[in-house]
């Protein structure tokens, strides 16, 4: 039964909605209906008016679908129950995998079809872009491309929400005046994957850098499921999921992310879409994965997976969902449902 109590009026004559709401949820979970007699008696509702009430709700089709629905939700909770006990059975349940390299079919199978995180540290070992890309060769070669960045975001706590309202144009080369010259950790100015700057004709030179081994990506998607995350260090992602998997390459630099699994169903309370309001540190079960991503390190991450993402240092990466192989998942957005 719910604990918590709705306020009683001095000697109500009739039920008011608040209790009728607290009513209906505690028979919606089959709590014993003298139970509740009992507890609205002992809380000054008249004994007619708490017997009348209670048959009035029990006898409704409403609450007959809403319990079906609740046992429904009950045995969904033991699922993702098993899941996150099964979850901590691993040596190192707060690690995520390392290996050197895989071939595609392994990487499917053994990841992709499992939905687990893995850290990939051979698969852009020889990319020119390790010993090309930084910002000032960004600066010399493609100082001309005119680019789209979010700005202002510490003005704002839902920022990456609303990266268009943050959007503006500007320079390569200015922007790199920018990451260059800020002193310390700034989350104020980013180029993110909504700025879609991989799109621009100006960049497409990058794409001749980065090789991934046969069977991982579908190259002939690349410019439209690419995306390039450029900032100074102090950069943040704040905790979200995505509707697609995701490999992300670190370049340059360094980042840390977190991950958590969607079994962890509590973070979609009072989610702004894809974005978590809940802290996963204050949930009593929650368990958080760390990765740090240096120069050559690709991650999967499983569509569905909450990640935050913060810079170490400046940093450069990519992020691909053009995936060789039918993974789509854009219908998953729990967070959007009402």
């Amino acid at each position: 039964m719910r604990d918590i109590l709705p306020a009683m009026e001095a000697s109500p004559r009739t039920l008011s909605s608040a209790w009728r709401d607290w009513l209906a949820e505690n028979l919606i979970r089959g709590v014993d209906p003298e139970r509740l007699r009992t507890t609205l008696v002992d809380s000054g509702v008249p004994a007619g008016e708490a017997e009348a009430r209670i048959e009035e709700l029990a006898s409704s089709p409403a609450l007959r679908v809403g319990r079906a629905y609740a046992v429904y939700a009950e045995r969904l909770h033991h699922v993702l129950s098993l899941e996150r006990t099964a979850e901590r059975l691993s040596p190192t349940p707060g690690e995520i995998e390392r290996i050197d390299t895989i071939d595609a079919d392994d990487f499917y199978r053994r990841y992709v079809a499992t939905s687990t995180p893995v850290i990939i540290e051979g698969i852009a070992r020889r990319w020119p872009a390790l010993s090309r890309w930084s910002p000032r060769h960004f600066a010399a070669a493609y100082g001309d491309v005119e680019l789209t960045m979010t700005d202002d975001r510490e003005s704002d706590p839902y920022y990456d929400a609303r990266t268009a309202e943050h959007s503006r144009p500007i320079l390569m080369r200015d922007y790199v005046k920018r990451v260059e010259g800020a002193t310390g950790e700034t989350n104020d100015f980013y180029l993110v994957a909504q700025n879609r700057n991989l799109e621009k004709d100006g960049l497409a030179p990058l794409f001749d850098d980065i090789h991934f081994p046969e069977g991982f990506l579908n190259m002939d998607r690349v410019r439209g499921g690419s995306a390039l995350w450029f900032g100074p260090a102090g950069t943040l992602t704040p905790l979200h999921h995505d509707c697609s998997n995701i490999l992300f390459t670190q370049v340059y630099g360094e980042k840390e992310l977190k991950l958590v699994s969607p079994a962890h169903d509590r973070l979609f309370d009072g989610a702004l879409s894809m974005y978590a309001m809940v802290d996963p540190a204050e949930m009593e079960d929650a368990l958080m994965k760390t990765a740090r991503l240096g120069p050559g390190d690709t991650l999967f991450i499983p569509v569905g997976w909450w990640h935050e993402v913060r810079s170490v240092a400046v940093s450069i990466s990519l992020a691909f969902s053009n995936f060789a192989r039918d993974v789509s998942f854009d219908w998953y957005r729990p967070g959007d449902v009402r």
